[in-house]
């Protein structure tokens, strides 16, 4: 507000000196530049405390919130610079309509050329404002491809996967491909089935006690109501089939607490004296009748 009283007051002195039509003009235009240039910071700043105070309200169902507020501060900002511009040239009298047909033409060139960037960027938009993962999230993608969250752009996201190595992944692809959120439902919880096989004539109920106990005793495996269950899930050729259910709380810990809990399966079975059986194949050999060749 002081830049733009002292301004108009350069503006007013300026036109009681009476000057010539053209130094008219030029104190006219240049008037109008300043004007544009501090009201345009003026508005991009404001626009950036408004979204920002929308943003850190709770319980209220906008698009504005702390994931998708640089998406819209980038849109606003540029919004207001290009209104800024129109005026800008508006006010030394530059023609924009041969401007504009040029900017229609290469819009179309660089749409077809950059089709792939701007897939990404409208899909960047879409996962900013649907929100269907988070930064912290364990996804696994259709490519088998298992991590966590570690940034979520415009144009890609990046995972972490078990081994150190960050993935990162085009927008287009993640909002074109099945996603399953490992963390989302179960407040960060992961369940595991893991195969457990006994031989034929083992006593059931002392192999769901000894499987069980053995599991539940592992680190990381969560306990309570969801504590680990033994289901049995067919009878197989040679073995009878369980599959032992546990919970973990953090998925990252799925590898470390699958072997945690084999090997201690393994080692109670043992323990108790239950067999644990593998595949064997008996080949008979029959010799050839008399006359056969």
């Amino acid at each position: 507000l002081m830049l733009t009283v002292l301004v108009m007051g350069g503006w007013a002195g300026a036109q009681s000196l009476e000057p010539a039509g053209a130094w008219h003009a030029m104190v006219d235009s240049f008037a109008v530049t300043v004007l544009v240039v501090v009201w345009s910071f003026a508005f991009g700043r404001l626009s950036v405390h408004v979204l920002r105070h929308l943003a850190c309200q709770p319980n209220q169902a906008l698009l504005v919130h702390p994931r998708t507020l640089p998406a819209f501060e980038i849109g606003l900002k540029t919004a207001v610079w290009l209104t800024g511009l129109y005026f800008l040239f508006s006010a030394w009298n530059v023609d924009l309509t041969g401007w504009l047909a040029s900017a229609g033409v290469l819009g179309v060139v660089f749409g077809f050329a950059a089709k792939d960037m701007l897939g990404n960027l409208i899909a960047g938009f879409a996962i900013l404002a649907d929100a269907p993962y988070e930064i912290g999230d364990f996804l696994l993608l259709d490519a088998g491809t298992r991590g966590q969250v570690s940034s979520i752009g415009l144009r890609s996201t990046r995972l972490r996967t078990a081994d150190g190595e960050e993935v990162v992944v085009p927008n287009s692809l993640m909002t074109g491909s099945r996603i399953v959120n490992i963390s989302a439902g179960n407040r960060g919880r992961s369940r595991l089935r893991l195969p457990v096989a006994v031989a034929y004539g083992s006593d059931l109920e002392h192999v769901r006690s000894v499987v069980v106990g053995a599991a539940t005793g592992v680190t990381g495996v969560l306990e309570g109501s969801v504590a680990p269950l033994l289901r049995m899930v067919r009878m197989g050729d040679s073995a009878l089939e369980f599959e032992l259910d546990i919970w973990i709380a953090r998925p990252d810990t799925r590898e470390r607490t699958t072997d945690g809990v084999n090997c201690a399966v393994y080692n109670a079975l043992v323990a108790a004296g239950i067999s644990v059986p593998f595949p064997q194949v008996d080949v008979h050999l029959v010799p050839p009748a008399e006359g056969d060749a």
